[in-house]
């Protein structure tokens, strides 16, 4: 069951995973998405939660879906888990056979 506090911390975790990722401060994270660094620390550590402008600003900037950004125990360490997401992203927009194999093609390689 889920309860505000743990969409809270899954989210922020979730942030803050991504932030390390791409090796930003929280400073630069906050100047790139136009918000005040303290604002980054309190979503991080699940004191803030956030409007779905915000949101979107996070997800256009990490390049991921509103949904991961809201996975327990996200799993986008690895710089090919963060490839896989982009490329599928882009091909989402148009769906057509071709990109569905492709699609199932990535979703495979992730698998193993």
């Amino acid at each position: 069951m889920f309860i505000d506090s743990k969409i809270k911390t899954i989210l922020g975790s979730n942030i803050k995973t991504l932030r390390i990722k791409f090796s930003l401060t929280q400073e630069q994270l906050a100047e790139m998405i136009e918000v005040q660094a303290q604002t980054i620390a309190k979503i991080e550590t699940g004191k803030l939660f956030m409007s779905s402008e915000l949101l979107a600003r996070f997800c256009n900037f990490f390049k991921v879906s509103p949904a991961i950004l809201f996975t327990e125990n996200l799993r986008i360490i690895q710089d090919e888990n963060v490839n896989y997401l982009s490329r599928i992203n882009s091909l989402l927009p148009s769906f057509d056979e071709a990109k569905l194999r492709e699609i199932y093609n990535i979703l495979l390689a992730l698998k193993k």
